[in-house]
């Protein structure tokens, strides 16, 4: 959750254009989110939804806070799917490639380790720390758009 609101921030930090770093971290959220899917004994086969709304709407509904974080990550992987095929069929520039296998590779390196987490943490403790996350991602947009 957050990956392409933390990392496309700081890529452009650090000098990338949108149109290198978009279609990158699309991809990469493509490998880990199927990764994610796998890691969580496909959990994540069973749903769909993406982002901390949809994470905290599947609890608030009964679903495993466990559960929730391997639905989101398959179904962003899957939607970025669809967005790297949209930018391939209508940008006017190739995706950067000198840029994308770092990316995927930072992605995919954290996959078993925030299943591990993920696995390791109390669903309680689990079920609070996403509560938190929704409520801080919530409040900066708030106060983003109202400034």
């Amino acid at each position: 959750m957050a990956y392409g609101t933390a990392l496309a921030p700081a890529l452009l930090l650090l000098g990338f254009t949108p149109m290198q770093v978009v279609p990158v971290v699309l991809i990469s959220e493509l490998f880990s989110g199927l990764s994610t899917g796998f890691f969580h004994h496909n959990k994540g086969m069973s749903g769909g939804g993406y982002g901390p709304v949809v994470t905290g709407g599947q609890i608030q509904s009964g679903v495993d806070g466990k559960s929730a974080v391997g639905i989101t990550s398959l179904a962003e992987g899957l939607t970025c799917l669809v967005g790297i095929v949209a930018y391939v069929m209508l940008a006017k520039s190739l995706i950067d490639w000198k840029l994308a296998p770092w990316i995927i590779g930072g992605a995919i390196v954290s996959v078993p380790l925030a299943a591990v987490s993920v696995k390791k943490i109390k669903t309680k403790k689990l079920r609070l720390v996403i509560a938190m996350l929704i409520i801080i991602l919530g409040s900066a947009t708030i106060i983003k758009t109202l400034m």
